[in-house]
C-alpha cells in the first residue's frame, strides 16, 4: 500500500466517524505531488469501479468551483443526501470529495463543514509527501491521531502542538453543544479546573465568539470594541492578541480554539489563515476521538438524538407516518393476546406390555424374532433345547410301563400288598413323566397376543444358557398407546390433568397429534440430569405407523395471555429468580 493509500484510508476513518450514516465515498484528485499525477479513491475498496455518477458529481463540483448536494434515489431505496466538496490546494492540487449519506437534506451544512475540514487536512498531509512527511509541522499535526489512542492524550499533544505552530503564548479548546460551552484543554495545564476564574473567562471569551463571527481576532492596538470578554481575558494574561475559531463538527456542535499571542501580529491575515488551517487540520481527529468518548449511556442518548432528528425531519414526514404506523402495529400486536403453550419433550410408550420369561432352566435352540417384529397371536418366538426332557420322558414312560407289569401279575397272585406298594411307585412315576411333558410343551415360547416384539434379540445367542425367571421378550399390543411428556420444574404448576395439546414425532414429523393429559406424577425423575416429571397423556388418535419408543415435543394448551408475556416470561423468571438469590 502507498502513502496515498494509507493517507486516504486515515482520511476516510475520520470522515466516516465525522458524517453520520456514510454510504459511498469518492476522491479523485490530481497534482504533480500525487503519485502518477492522479488519485483516485473510494469506499467501499471492494467495487470495480466508481460509480458514474459520483464521477459526475465530482466533475461538476470541481467546474462548479463549490459544493454540489441533492438527493437521490437508486433502485427504489432510501432516498440517499449526495455531497460533492471541490478540492483546490494552493493551485498544486485539484479535484473533488463525493459522499453519499442517509441523513435528512436538512444536515447538509454540517456535512459540507466537515467535507472542508477534510480537505484542509489532505491539503496539509499531502503537502508533506512523500519524502517530507516526517519533517513537516503540518504533516505531524495531520499524523498526530495515530500515536495517542485516548481523547485526553490526543487533546494534549494537539494543543501542544497548535501552541508550537502558531507561536502562539497559549491555546484552549472548548466544545460547545448549542449554547452551552464546556472547556476541555489548555495546553501546559494537567490540572483544568473549570470553576476558576481563569476558566470562566476563556469560556466567556468563546461564547462572545460563539455569538458573533465565526472567528474573533483582538489586537491590543485597536482597543476592544465590541470584545469586552475577550479584553478581559488578554488585560488577565497580558496578551497582544487573542484568536478565537469556531469549527463546527456536528448539527449544533462546535470546537472552538484561542490562541493567545504575546505581541500584536504584524500581518493579522496572515496569522487567522494560518490558525484557521491548523484548526482545520486538528479538529477532524480531535471530534472524531470525542465522539467515542464517554459511557455507553452516552453514546446510547447521542445515537438517541440522531434517530430523532432523523424521524422528524420535515423531508421524511413519510417514512415518519409509516413508521409510527408501523410502532403503533407492533405495540398492538404485542398487546393482543396469544395461546400459552408448555413446551415438554414426549416419548410414546405402550399403555400394556406382555412380558415372558425363561419357564425353566435350559439352553436356547431356536429363536426366529427378534426386537422391532410385528408377530401374531401363537407366532413362535423361541424354542429352548428339549434333547435332555425327551431322554427322560422316555425313561420315565419305560419305567412306567415295567410297574404296571409288576402290579398286574402282583394282583394276580393275590399279592394285595406288594400290589398297593407297586402302584403307588406307578403313580409317583406318572407324576414325573407329567412334569417332563408339560415342560416339553413349555419349550416353545409363542407370542400370547398380537403386537410388537420391543425387547429381545436371541438370535445371536442360540445354544446359551438360560436360568429360570430370565426375561426372553417383551410384547406390546399394536393398538394401545400412551404419550409419556418429560415437564421442566419451572413449567409442572401450569399443568393439570384434562388439558389439550398437539404432539409431532420426529418419525412423523407432517403429522400432528391430538393428546390429553392424564396423571401427574409430581415426584422428579431421579434418572435425569436435570428436574423433570412425568405427565402421561392419551392420544385422540393413533396412525399405523405409531410405535413404542417413538420421541418428539408436546405443546400443552394452559391458557391465554399476551404475546409479549409469552415470549419473555421465561426471561422474567429467571431474573426474579436470580435477583432473589444474589439479594442479602
Amino acid at each position: 500500500m502507498s502513502t496515498s493509500d494509507k493517507l486516504f484510508d486515515t482520511w476516510f476513518e475520520l470522515q466516516r466517524q465525522l458524517i453520520p450514516k456514510l454510504q459511498r465515498a469518492y476522491l479523485q484528485v490530481q497534482g504533480p505531488s500525487v503519485p502518477g499525477g492522479a488519485l483516485t479513491l473510494q469506499h467501499p475498496a471492494q467495487a470495480d469501479a466508481p460509480a458514474e455518477n459520483l464521477v459526475l458529481a465530482a466533475r461538476l463540483a470541481q467546474q462548479s468551483r463549490s459544493p454540489v448536494s441533492g438527493e437521490t434515489r437508486e433502485g427504489g431505496a432510501s432516498p440517499l443526501l449526495r455531497i460533492a466538496c471541490p478540492l483546490q490546494l494552493e493551485n498544486h492540487y485539484h479535484g473533488a470529495i463525493v459522499v453519499e449519506t442517509t441523513l435528512p437534506l436538512t444536515q447538509q451544512a454540517s456535512v459540507i463543514q466537515s467535507l472542508q475540514s477534510g480537505a484542509a487536512w489532505l491539503r496539509f498531509a499531502l503537502q508533506a509527501q512523500p519524502s517530507q512527511a516526517g519533517d513537516s509541522p503540518y504533516g505531524r499535526l495531520a499524523r498526530i491521531a495515530e500515536t495517542h489512542a485516548d481523547y485526553p492524550a490526543l487533546l494534549t499533544a494537539s494543543l501542544l502542538m497548535l501552541k508550537q505552530l502558531g507561536n502562539s503564548t497559549r491555546v484552549a479548546c472548548g466544545q460547545a453543544d448549542g449554547a452551552k460551552i464546556t472547556l476541555e484543554g489548555i495546553s501546559e495545564t494537567s490540572d483544568l479546573d473549570p470553576r476558576s476564574g481563569g476558566a470562566r473567562r476563556l469560556i466567556a471569551a468563546m461564547q462572545e465568539a460563539l455569538a458573533g463571527e465565526p472567528q474573533t481576532l483582538w489586537i491590543d492596538t485597536q482597543g476592544a470594541q465590541g470584545h469586552p470578554a475577550h479584553a478581559a481575558l488578554a488585560q488577565e494574561n497580558r496578551a497582544g492578541a487573542i484568536l478565537t475559531l469556531v469549527q463546527a463538527v456536528a448539527d449544533g456542535q462546535a470546537l472552538l480554539f484561542s490562541f493567545e499571542f504575546a505581541d500584536p501580529p504584524a500581518d493579522p491575515d496572515h496569522l487567522l489563515a494560518r490558525c484557521r488551517d491548523l484548526v482545520a487540520i486538528a479538529t477532524p481527529s480531535l471530534a472524531a476521538r470525542r465522539a467515542r468518548r464517554g459511557s455507553w449511556w452516552q453514546r446510547q442518548a447521542r445515537l438517541l438524538r440522531e434517530g430523532l432528528s432523523a424521524l422528524f425531519s420535515p423531508l421524511t414526514r413519510n417514512r415518519r407516518l409509516v413508521q409510527v404506523a408501523a410502532g403503533v402495529l407492533l405495540l398492538l400486536f404485542l398487546l393482543s393476546d396469544t395461546t400459552h403453550r408448555v413446551t415438554a419433550k414426549a416419548v410414546v410408550e405402550a399403555a400394556s406390555q406382555q412380558t415372558l420369561a425363561v419357564p425353566f432352566e435350559g439352553f436356547i435352540a431356536e429363536a426366529p424374532v427378534r426386537a422391532g417384529e410385528s408377530v401374531q397371536q401363537g407366532a413362535l418366538l423361541a424354542r429352548l433345547e428339549d434333547r435332555e426332557l425327551k431322554t427322560r420322558q422316555r425313561g420315565l414312560l419305560a419305567e412306567a410301563a415295567e410297574l404296571r407289569k409288576k402290579h398286574r401279575q402282583a394282583v394276580a397272585t393275590g399279592k394285595l400288598s406288594e400290589a398297593r406298594v407297586l402302584e403307588a411307585k406307578f403313580e409317583q412315576t406318572r407324576s414325573r413323566l407329567d412334569l417332563v411333558e408339560e415342560q416339553l410343551a413349555q419349550t416353545e415360547i409363542r407370542a400370547p397376543l398380537s403386537g410388537i416384539v420391543i425387547s429381545g434379540d436371541w438370535q445371536r445367542a442360540i445354544g446359551s444358557p438360560v436360568a429360570r425367571g430370565d426375561t426372553l421378550f417383551e410384547l406390546a399390543p399394536l393398538d394401545n398407546y400412551r404419550v409419556t411428556l418429560l415437564a421442566e420444574d419451572r413449567d409442572i404448576a401450569w399443568l393439570s390433568p384434562q388439558q389439550t395439546g398437539e404432539l409431532v414425532l420426529a418419525a412423523l414429523p407432517s403429522q400432528t397429534l391430538q393428546l390429553r393429559l392424564g396423571e401427574i406424577v409430581t415426584i422428579a425423575d431421579s434418572e435425569t440430569l436435570s428436574p423433570v416429571f412425568r405427565v402421561e397423556a392419551r392420544l385422540g388418535e393413533e396412525p399405523e405407523a405409531l410405535r413404542p419408543g417413538m420421541q418428539g415435543v408436546a405443546k400443552v394448551v394452559v391458557g391465554e395471555r399476551p404475546r409479549w408475556w409469552v415470549w419473555s416470561h421465561d426471561l422474567l423468571d429467571w431474573l426474579r429468580l436470580h435477583l432473589w438469590r444474589w439479594l442479602p
